[in-house]
């Protein structure tokens, strides 16, 4: 007689073999009982790279970091009981942010619910609509065994859909959990069903944005998820491009404008640099200055986005421009014509005038603006590079350099700081590349379980720690002038006291300490794992952005008086 162990290998060795033919490399593995059929079937397979992860959490988002850099998925598999439930902050994150991510949370079987049997807890859609399918398929059974192959392939194809993300496979297993894999179903010669997303644009479409755009001012604002062609189409119109770090565009161009953030900060420039179209693609910026002032533009705002996801945080978007991008830029540009060659220039003047203002201010000031532009412009050619939410991917966006051949990721889905670390191991898990991490001591702290087992793991990851023993960005919020300043410190400002140094030595990864611009360009060249710690006073922090800021508003006003 067939054992239960010895179906449940053979189910899971089916999935996990079918994941492979689909293009699966990664597997991350939190440690659990209930979990074995799973987790001996990823380890049999030569094709799979295997983590482990202490913490579900951090499994989570490592998953999710392979999955940001490679755009497969990667499978992450728990335990029963409330493993599970440590996934749900990466599933949100992918959910939002569109990145696949096969999610596998071992089970009881039905008859040990509901009873109180140990860690057992009801896993059906667990994660609610974050996931874009959920299934159950029951304790595996020989008389089940010729639609594994499909499960598997649905899973997959589930994750790379028109809108990619998170798919819950939920497996319940009974005991006994050990058992040798039988012979396989047999496999296709060919792939399962994909469905295959038409990407053609009508002559309409193009007429519409060319109607909408052709011969008038404008802007592109340029986030995550924005094509090359972008650049092409914006030659053509002669308009500037808002270049977020994350847009992949963020580099030496006539048409790119780096320091755009500052720039909208100067109420002299701006009021006589109104466009007449404002075209936003991809994933929304981080800068509330550049949303101010789009809320306040009179121009009609369109969207180019690649899914269906709504990206109208203010409620401006007339138009939405929605499938292949590149397809699109491509023959919007060869149909469109340019405005006044002068709306670009001056953009560009003025692009110009500010990041001469940073580069001279950051070479006289040592400060966590220095950080964020310094590690811009040190990323390898080919490299990652993962931003924490709050302080480091605003100065990153307002103050930091051209960058070009580095991609960045910054999880902006939900905008947690969460999980952070963890992501920058798994972005370095499945790029094979050099990854830095630019992070705040907080959110580094919050997710200082990603160290865990870094050295072992043979990933380049260079962290660079922003370190004013607390939450800066808080400071800049209206809580600093409304709430008592020794409730606010206690609340808000949370100083904790830790030493990165006695961090990093519990984790066995290298330390550094830096104190100036030539010190940490000098650490960041250091082979990773490596954490390198820049402290300041929380206190200066606001202060030195009001006066960067306000260098570049005069030097602006003095060049178009």
């Amino acid at each position: 007689m067939t054992t239960a162990g010895a179906i449940a290998a053979t189910f899971c060795s089916t999935l996990v073999d079918e994941w492979v033919r689909a293009g699966v490399r990664h597997a991350i593995v939190a440690p659990g009982s209930r979990s074995t059929p799973l987790a001996l079937a990823v380890m049999r397979a030569p094709e799979i790279s295997v983590q482990v992860f202490h913490d579900e959490r951090s499994a989570g988002f490592a998953g999710l970091g392979i999955g940001l850099s490679t755009g497969v998925p990667a499978v992450v598999l728990c335990s029963s009981g409330t493993a599970g439930a440590h996934f749900y902050a990466a599933i949100i994150e992918a959910h939002l942010s569109n990145v696949p991510l096969i999610v596998c949370t071992a089970d009881r079987p039905p008859h040990l619910r509901d009873i109180s049997a140990p860690q057992t807890i009801d896993q059906t859609k667990m994660f609610g609509d974050a996931v874009r399918w959920f299934h159950d398929p029951g304790v595996p059974t020989e008389s089940t065994s010729e639609t594994w192959r499909a499960l598997a392939s649905r899973v997959f194809i589930s994750t790379l859909g028109a809108r990619p993300g998170p798919v819950h496979l939920n497996l319940p297993f009974d005991e006994p959990l050990f058992g040798e894999p039988l012979a396989l179903p047999e496999a296709r010669d060919h792939e399962w069903s994909l469905r295959v997303r038409g990407n053609n644009w009508s002559e309409s479409d193009i007429k519409l944005f060319s109607q909408s755009c052709s011969g008038k001012t404008g802007v592109f604002v340029a986030g995550k998820g924005t094509p090359a062609t972008l650049l092409q189409l914006a030659e053509q119109l002669s308009w500037p491009i808002f270049a977020d770090p994350r847009s992949g565009l963020r580099r030496e161009h006539p048409n790119v404008i780096i320091a755009f953030d500052p720039i909208l900060r100067a109420e002299r420039f701006v009021s006589v640099a109104n466009p007449e179209v404002i075209v936003h693609v991809g994933e929304a910026p981080a800068s509330k200055v550049l949303s101010q002032w789009t809320r306040k533009s009179h121009a009609p705002v369109l969207h180019l986005g690649e899914s269906e996801t709504v990206v109208d945080p203010l409620h401006r978007v007339a138009i939405s421009f929605v499938g292949n991008l590149g397809e699109f830029c491509a023959l919007a540009a060869a149909g469109a014509h340019s405005c006044d060659a002068e709306w670009l220039t001056r953009w560009k003047k003025a692009d110009v005038v500010a990041s001469n203002v940073i580069e001279t201010w950051v070479a006289q000031h040592w400060s966590e603006i220095s950080v964020s532009h310094t590690v811009s412009r040190v990323l390898l050619a080919g490299s990652q590079c993962v931003v924490s939410s709050s302080m480091p991917i605003r100065d990153l966006e307002w103050f930091g350099g051209a960058m070009t051949d580095v991609v960045v990721h910054s999880n902006r889905g939900a905008n947690g700081i969460d999980g952070v670390v963890s992501t920058a191991v798994g972005v370095a898990l499945g790029s094979g590349a050099t990854t830095f991490l630019l992070i705040g001591d907080i959110a580094c702290i919050h997710d200082s379980n990603g160290m865990w087992d870094m050295k072992r793991r043979d990933v380049d990851v260079r962290i660079v720690v922003t370190n004013n023993d607390g939450g800066a960005i808080f400071s800049f919020l209206p809580q600093a002038r409304e709430v008592d300043a020794e409730v606010f410190e206690k609340i808000y400002g949370t100083p904790h006291g830790v030493s990165f140094a006695s961090l990093a030595h519990a984790h066995g990864i290298k330390y550094c300490a830096v104190t100036s611009v030539q010190e940490l360009d000098a650490a960041c060249q250091e082979l990773g794992p490596i954490l390198i710690e820049a402290r300041f006073e929380r206190s200066a922090d606001v202060a030195q952005h009001e006066d960067l800021n306000a260098a570049v508003i005069r030097a602006l006003e003095e060049a178009t008086a």
